[in-house]
């Protein structure tokens, strides 16, 4: 399998294992390459912190074209969510281990420093010998690409590290992502109008990732556009808004048809979710 990864990274000690990847071939590339490659990318996630706008583009721009982005140490001390546009928290615990049990099927001895801490249930496809999540996937919706943060060290040369045990890992996590990945975009999708309706819901979902806490956060508030509701519910359901809500672009939907988007995008588990908490009543 052939990867790819960011040519201004192509020194650091971190991915020094990606020299000797045996599978396929490695093209450096730059910013603008990376987003447009297909490949699976490795990424050191160091790059997250010194530029989290470029990163927080480029990963949404791979994941839109359904490709795998991997992310690796070293990881700063950072929520990850925004940068993925993921509905909750995704954040490290320093938590030191010797060994990753992946998917319930194989181990590998490959150490970490830090484990993940997050309230995404789905998506944990190692933990550690404690069983703390040590690799955990995620994607805005089913018809996105996987973006996997990976606490092992995966890709770096070290004291104590096992080459072979790295490859076998990496080659897992690869395998897994190629599984249930959709095919690439041959073409351009047709973008939602400018002027929404209610039936537009589902393609700004697909536009729009960044929107589903605020459509679970409607949906929990049974379509009450008050700011300050919306924020209260997101709290109680563990999700993370942004400073502007951009309500006023957002047709005045009900709850149906903010339902009918969500499950059409693939939170069908957040929907539930919605509905367990509420029990068929606003949160506020």
């Amino acid at each position: 399998m052939n990867l790819c990864a960011l040519e201004s990274q192509r020194l650091l000690r971190d991915l020094t294992r990606l020299e000797s990847w045996s599978k396929g071939t490695v093209s450096w590339l730059g910013e603008e390459e990376l987003a447009k490659a297909d490949e699976p990318a490795v990424i050191v996630g160091t790059w997250l912190q010194d530029d989290p706008g470029g990163a927080r583009e480029l990963i949404r721009s791979r994941s839109h074209r359904r490709a795998t982005t991997l992310i690796v140490p070293r990881l700063p001390n950072l929520d990850f969510a925004a940068h993925v546009d993921a509905p909750a928290s995704i954040e490290l615990e320093r938590q030191s281990f010797d060994s990753v049990n992946f998917a319930g099927e194989r181990a590998f001895a490959v150490p970490g420093q830090t484990t993940i801490d997050s309230p995404l249930s789905h998506g944990r496809w190692a933990v550690s010998e404690a069983g703390d999540p040590v690799v955990l996937a995620f994607r805005p919706n089913e018809d996105a690409g996987w973006v996997v943060f990976c606490t092992a060290s995966l890709c770096g040369r070290g004291i104590g590290l096992d080459e072979s045990a790295q490859a076998g890992l990496l080659e897992a996590i690869l395998a897994k992502a190629a599984l249930t990945q959709p095919k690439p975009r041959e073409e351009k999708e047709e973008p939602y109008p400018v002027t929404l309706t209610c039936d537009d819901l589902g393609a700004v979902l697909g536009e729009r990732p960044e929107w589903v806490p605020v459509f679970l956060s409607l949906l929990a508030t049974e379509g009450k556009r008050d700011e300050s509701a919306l924020r209260e519910a997101a709290k109680a359901l563990g999700l993370q808004l942004g400073e502007d809500l951009e309500l006023d672009l957002l047709p005045d939907c009900g709850p149906d048809a903010l339902e009918s988007a969500l499950n059409e995008r693939g939170w069908k588990a957040y929907v539930r979710r919605v509905h367990q908490m509420t029990k068929g009543n606003a949160i506020v």
